[in-house]
């Protein structure tokens, strides 16, 4: 399985309790931080491909941002499986971080 950082892939974040749509891309180091997240049970998380590659979207229902989780995602290409190394650091003032 080959290591890869994705640049510019599109990541979301929505809660219909919330009322909560956040996007961001990640950066050159496939990280980024979203402020101001309310707590919620229902969270939806995608992660989908920049517009220079084409991996199959991760999706995740029903996520918990109430307390600190930490995520590895794994996009797909083609007939390869690619592992980006992304860590998802929430708390419940509101704060996403990924390292």
């Amino acid at each position: 399985m080959q290591r890869v950082i994705l640049y510019k892939a599109k990541v979301e974040l929505i809660s219909s309790s919330s009322k909560v749509n956040k996007w961001q891309e990640t950066d050159k180091f496939g990280q980024l931080t979203m402020k101001g997240l309310p707590e919620a049970l229902d969270y939806i998380l995608s992660v989908y491909s920049p517009e220079s590659a084409s991996y199959v979207p991760y999706i995740e229902m029903n996520l918990d941002i109430s307390e600190n989780i930490v995520k590895s995602i794994i996009l797909n290409y083609g007939y390869h499986n690619i592992v980006w190394e992304h860590i998802i650091h929430v708390n419940s003032i509101g704060y996403v971080g990924c390292l």
